[in-house]
């Protein structure tokens, strides 16, 4: 008959708790082996069962030479000095190669010795000028880029120099132009003095005494307001086309430019002719 499956709980019959080292015994008889049992109970009571004749200590020993954790009683001090003498040898050995790298008690080693410390010494100065140079070529590519910033901002500045230095000749040329300006057209625009020649493509007559000084005495006469009589007063445009031709004139009676006959001649008298109308028609206005 099968039996019922046992629930895994805490077992509360203390003497039935006994039965782990009863248990634990039997299998060290069964298997012929050496078993250390150690329990810490929950209120914190240490129990210990080992098999005979051995010991619980005896055990801990076993394991750790097992793992290496421990060397055997019986070879300590003859461990402890190979481990003394394998660390002194090291230390001599480094403090001669200190030595020999420096240049000193070279007089013991032999030529072989001294061939493979020149390999060692070339294989060390190598590396040491590798890293040197390439130290080196990090500060040189920093400078060079420097540089490059340093060229960009050199020309930046150069162009706004070269545009500022523009502006001002731009400003000196107009300042140096505009009062020669002025004196060309008072040159062009003169009508005070002789009469002119008659010409038979551009014909200006001279105005009467009373026109110039009625001129003189207008209130704020200036460049501009001359300009603007001389405009006003008297301008007469000849178009030659062949042996024909057209004059217009500006009568400031009527405020606006004038053909005369297409047949009518076209010379010194008319234009006189012209005025004398034009000075009879402002002295009836007044």
């Amino acid at each position: 008959m099968a039996r019922g499956k046992i629930a895994i709980t805490r077992i509360e019959n203390r003497t039935a708790r006994v039965g782990l080292f009863k248990k634990t015994h039997e299998l060290s008889v069964l298997c012929d082996a050496e078993i250390g049992l150690i329990v810490f109970s929950s209120n914190g009571k240490l129990s210990e069962f080992c098999s005979e004749p051995s010991s619980i200590p005896h055990i801990i020993k076993r394991y750790e030479i097992s793992k290496g954790m421990r060397v055997s009683e019986n070879n300590d001090s003859e461990q402890i000095l190979k481990e003394l003498k394998r660390i002194r040898k090291e230390t001599d050995d480094l403090q001669l190669s200190m030595r020999c790298y420096k240049g000193e008690s070279l007089s013991s080693l032999h030529y072989e010795d001294l061939v493979e410390l020149e390999k060692q010494l070339e294989c060390s100065v190598n590396k040491v000028r590798a890293r040197k140079f390439e130290l080196l070529q990090q500060q040189v590519d920093n400078l060079r880029r420097k540089e490059k910033m340093l060229e960009v901002e050199n020309q930046q500045i150069q162009y706004h120099l070269h545009q500022v230095a523009t502006l001002e000749q731009q400003h000196a040329a107009v300042a140096m132009v505009k009062p020669e300006e002025q004196q060309r057209m008072l040159e062009e625009f003169q009508f005070f003095g002789d009469e002119q020649p008659i010409s038979n493509l551009l014909q200006l007559a001279p105005l009467p005494p009373q026109h110039k000084a009625r001129l003189m005495h207008l209130p704020g006469f200036g460049f501009g307001v001359l300009i603007h009589v001389l405009l006003l007063w008297l301008f007469i445009i000849e178009f030659r086309w062949g042996t024909a031709g057209a004059a217009l004139a500006f009568d400031i009676t009527s405020g606006g430019w004038v053909a005369p006959p297409s047949n009518g001649p076209i010379g010194g008298a008319s234009l006189h002719r012209s005025n004398r109308e034009v000075a009879q028609a402002q002295a009836t206005s007044d």
